[in-house]
């Protein structure tokens, strides 16, 4: 079985069990991402059966998701200022991507400048949500399902983001052609295996706190 259909199976569980917790309003945001991704992938991997260019789709998709990631995140920050800088960064990420397949980058490679630039963003974003955690006890914080939906996100742009920066250009050059095709794959899928674990986690701890909810 390739690499990416097992983390294909993780992302379908994610969005089953995020079903079942969607009075939370950052599952719903997140439920709409899973979504969002299972389709865009359906449709990738139609491309690679018909041999057809697959790119064109995460442009598209790396704007919607930004924008989806910033309203998790959204709900987890306090601070005032960070939140409408949060906000304002929205369109001005898709402005800027807009402007990237225009004059810098062909829309059939891959995203890496508009992927760098929403995993640098998003990694900044994420430093500042784990800042406003509101942790009243050593083991608090972990039994908080914000801490893994921040962490999951965190910990993949942390991964993916150095490598899918300098990705084209390595294609570029017959030398790393095969190498850096491999490496993509498997940082990709290891970055995802990580991603909907820890959202399944983070589920798990919406799950554990309404089990343990007094009854009225």
């Amino acid at each position: 079985m390739k690499l990416t259909y097992i983390y294909y199976i993780l992302l379908v569980a994610c969005f089953i069990n995020s079903l079942y917790f969607l009075q939370d309003n950052k599952v719903k945001v997140l439920a709409i991402l899973l979504f969002l991704s299972i389709a865009t992938e359906i449709l990738a991997e139609i491309n690679i059966y018909k041999k057809v260019n697959y790119y064109v789709y995460y442009h598209g998709f790396t704007i919607v998701e930004y924008g989806l990631i910033s309203g998790i995140l959204f709900q987890c920050i306090r601070n005032r200022l960070t939140k409408l800088l949060l906000l304002i960064s929205i369109p001005l990420f898709a402005l800027a991507c807009t402007l990237i397949l225009l004059f810098l980058q062909n829309i059939r490679e891959l995203p890496s400048i508009s992927g760098g630039l929403e995993g640098t963003l998003l990694i900044i974003w994420c430093l500042r949500a784990f800042y406003d955690l509101e942790v009243e006890g050593p083991d608090t914080v972990f039994q908080q399902a914000a801490f893994w939906f921040i962490m999951a996100f965190y910990s993949y742009y942390c991964i993916v983001t150095p490598f899918n920066c300098v990705f084209n250009t390595l294609q570029a050059d017959p030398q790393y052609l095969a190498l850096s095709t491999k490496a993509f794959a498997v940082i990709n899928s290891a970055a995802n295996y990580l991603l909907y674990i820890l959202c399944i986690i983070g589920l798990s701890c919406l799950k554990r706190a309404k089990f343990i909810q007094p009854s009225s």
